[in-house]
């Protein structure tokens, strides 16, 4: 099929004739392209938050990304090359739109869900003279999985390639801005060594005025280029995002987790204003990953609580903002802990994992409790009632939080 044949796979009516299932779920899925495409928009930002969420963050052309799967069910090779060349379309536009990386692959994750789903209903739908067996509907599936694998490969691999064009042009830039004072200080430097010239001339308080201001420039450069803060800048994704869309993501990917474990996440006390500057993917996997430490360890009826503590004590010492995650008991007040029954309140290792994601981003996770070490606050983790999450401090001078 070629792509003209593609483009009118949606327009053509279901011929009762034509009895293969993936022929007729790809006439489905391509005629409800426009609104699978929204829906997939949508989730997609709801499920890793993201600055301004503007239209077409997403994906470069989700509409084209639906059809293009949708005719990839069919049997043609056409519709695969171009599923990847959307896909590394949409790598190269999530970058310049300052997403990360997790983005990339947490929205191709969704394509692929928001596809299924209406392939579900669709075959569920299908009249008796489509051969809608187990075995056909097994194979569809398979063939939608690998289209969609191709697709987030090609993605991650477009955003590679973009950030890679990204880093050596800063390199670039940054290696003319510092052969430049390096230069001049050279030339001084030989100018101050040719016994041709007069002593005085030699000696003359403008070459040590230049060889300082250039040595003061090169400082500068070398600390605004390369200290770690200009490497998160290019490589951490940064963006302006409110604490509790971050919350109600995390939320969300602990749904089944908590219900399994008879247990309540309640974020509903995370202001949604004002947004945090953050590196909101990593930020998110933490506190995933601490709601999953904590239910590892509940007890039936418990609720976990992410939440900001008072304003005195809602923002570090530093000025960085600060979450609050804690287990309570159902039968509990609302503000006390939960009770001590011997067993570490926290799963070990979700609580490691936690602080180096925390860490990484800048931040920091710490007990919260006041006169503790940070060797001792390290040591309490595991078994704190609470436990506070140190968001980076963009105003610090190291680009961590206190």
């Amino acid at each position: 099929m070629t792509a003209t044949a593609a483009a009118a796979l949606g327009s053509q009516t279901w011929n009762h004739g034509v009895t293969s299932l993936s022929e007729f779920v790809a006439a489905a899925l391509h005629a409800r392209a426009p609104q699978l495409a929204v829906h997939w928009q949508t989730r997609a930002v709801a499920a890793t938050p993201r600055q301004d969420a503007p239209a077409g963050a997403v994906a470069s052309g989700p509409e084209a990304v639906v059809r293009a799967l949708a005719a990839g069910l069919t049997k043609d090779a056409w519709p695969a090359g171009e599923v990847m060349r959307l896909g590394w379309s949409s790598g190269v536009a999530a970058h310049g739109a300052g997403l990360a990386i997790p983005h990339v692959q947490r929205d191709a994750d969704l394509l692929l869900a928001v596809l299924l789903a209406e392939a579900e209903r669709v075959v569920a739908d299908a009249p008796a003279d489509v051969a809608a067996t187990p075995a056909a509907a097994l194979a569809l599936a398979r063939r939608l999985q690998r289209l969609a694998a191709g697709h987030a490969q090609a993605a991650v691999a477009g955003f590679l390639h973009a950030q890679r064009e990204s880093l050596r042009t800063r390199w670039r830039t940054l290696r003319h801005d510092l052969r430049n004072p390096i230069g001049t200080i050279q030339s001084a430097l030989a100018l101050m060594d040719d016994e041709a010239l007069p002593v005085e001339s030699r000696q003359h308080p403008r070459m040590r005025a230049m060889v300082a201001r250039n040595a003061g420039t090169l400082a500068q450069l070398i600390t605004d280029g390369l200290d770690d803060r200009a490497a998160a800048s290019v490589l951490a994704a940064q963006q302006a995002v409110s604490l509790r869309a971050l919350a109600d993501a995390a939320r969300r990917e602990v749904r089944d987790a908590a219900r399994d474990a008879g247990c309540e996440v309640d974020v509903a006390h995370v202001p949604d204003e004002p947004p945090t500057t953050v590196e909101p993917a990593t930020i998110e996997l933490a506190l995933t990953v601490l709601m999953l430490a904590g239910l590892a360890q509940a007890r039936r009826g418990d609720v976990l609580r992410v939440d900001r503590p008072s304003p005195a004590a809602g923002r570090a010492s530093s000025g960085a903002p600060v979450l609050r995650i804690a287990r309570l008991p159902a039968d509990a007040p609302e503000s006390a802990p939960d009770a001590d029954d011997g067993a570490p309140r926290w799963d070990a290792a979700g609580v490691t994992l936690a602080a180096a994601l925390l860490a990484a981003a800048g931040g920091r996770l710490t007990t919260g409790a006041p006169g503790l070490s940070r060797a001792d606050d390290a040591a309490a983790l595991d078994d704190a009632p609470a436990l506070h999450l140190l968001l980076p401090d963009l105003a610090a001078d190291d680009g961590g939080a206190a």
